[in-house]
């Protein structure tokens, strides 16, 4: 029940606070049902980009604070869900500006496990404000799971220049930011 009451108060927020913004969908990819989110698309071979909204900057509060207490809370739940240091799955990558949009993006790796096979989805996370709102957003790109080890990503570096996956996501992101737009 919870859940339910948490993903349609996800619903009015996206319906609130995203009525002004055009995010791109990459070509290729399907729009798909995923409640809580504004759109959650994937291409055939298990790419994702997610948009997310997570609610509206407290009266007073900034950016930098609202994106701190984000970022430990996904580093929370990354521990709860059994990794033991997730500082060195969450890392900052670089802040970007596009279209009168301030991009802050960090690249988050999870580890999750199928069928007792330990894998990776790395996960760019592109955060900003809408500034007509004041709605803190999340936008995401993700890799399809990969079967640890891997020689696919180097997990313990962001490498932007040899890891092909890595720097593909990078430079997807930037255009993707590049053409987010006001209505």
């Amino acid at each position: 029940m919870k859940n339910e009451k948490a993903v349609e108060f996800a619903k009015k927020l996206n319906e609130n606070y995203t009525d002004s913004l055009n995010i791109p969908i990459l070509g290729g990819f399907k729009v798909v049902e995923n409640p809580g989110t504004m759109f959650t698309a994937v291409s055939n071979e298990g790419y994702m980009e997610q948009f997310i909204v997570d609610g509206r900057l407290r009266e007073n509060e900034t950016f930098e604070e609202h994106l701190k207490e984000a970022i430990q809370e996904t580093k929370k739940s990354m521990r709860d869900s059994g990794l033991a240091n997730p500082d060195k799955y969450i890392k900052f990558l670089r802040k970007y500006s596009a279209n009168g949009l301030d991009f802050t993006i960090y690249i988050q790796d999870n580890i999750i496990e199928v069928n007792n096979t330990k894998r990776i989805i790395r996960q760019f996370n592109m955060y900003f404000l809408e500034n007509n709102s004041r709605a803190f957003q999340l936008l995401t790109l993700s890799t399809p799971p990969f079967e640890l080890p891997t020689n696919i990503i180097n997990i313990d570096e962001i490498d932007l220049e040899n890891d092909e996956i890595t720097k593909s996501l990078n430079n997807t992101c930037t255009d993707i930011m590049d053409h987010i737009s006001y209505k």
